[in-house]
């Protein structure tokens, strides 16, 4: 790896290390992303610990979710206080992915809302129904789209632990309306998908 990657410029050398704290994190987060570039553009993997420095020095080393420092001690010695995030949400993919899917079966609610209420069948219904029982193979064809838009982060746990509370209660509103559209055979169906998701 060559030295310019990590060497120290003069005008952080020359810093105080107590009042520009700012250039000396600087530096720091750039010679972590230089490093993680350089593994990737030869086509090896980052540790885990690689990827939580990664994305440490990409935040600033600042929890997404409080806005405040991840930690004031050496990252690697406080990484069982951190956890990894991700936007968009698991109830959130879900709840979008499962729209996306009636839509491309030709189900918008209105239409699912009277098969069911007439307890009638139809032909996108039961095409729906058989297609999504295979759910490995159905998700197959999905994830590439959720997969696009997936971002990670790296927070304070305690931070994720209230966030994630507040999703499941979101989450679980989410599935009850789902409940209310579908006929039971999809609403299983959808039970399956969700479960494979967050396997």
């Amino acid at each position: 790896m060559p030295f310019a990657n990590t060497r120290r410029s003069y005008d952080v050398l020359s810093s105080n290390i107590y009042l520009d704290q700012s250039k000396f994190n600087n530096h720091e987060a750039n010679i972590i992303k230089r490093i993680s570039q350089q593994k990737l553009l030869q086509r090896r993997k980052l540790s885990r610990k690689e990827y939580r420095q990664l994305l440490a020095a990409s935040q600033q080393w600042v929890c997404t979710l409080c806005e405040k420092r991840l930690t004031e001690t050496s990252l690697v010695s406080s990484f069982n206080k951190l956890e990894i995030d991700h936007k968009p949400a698991l109830h959130e993919i879900k709840n979008k992915l499962w729209y996306q899917i009636l839509e491309d079966y030709n189900l918008p609610v209105d239409k699912l809302l009277s098969l069911k209420k007439k307890g009638e069948s139809s032909t996108d219904l039961d095409k729906l129904i058989i297609d999504s029982n295979n759910v490995l193979d159905f998700l197959k064809k999905y994830w590439p789209k959720v997969k696009k838009k997936f971002h990670c982060f790296i927070v304070h746990k305690e931070c994720n632990r209230t966030k994630s509370k507040n999703q499941l209660r979101l989450a679980n509103k989410e599935r009850k309306i789902i409940h209310t559209e579908c006929p039971k055979p999809l609403y299983d169906n959808y039970i399956k998908l969700s479960r494979a998701l967050t396997a």
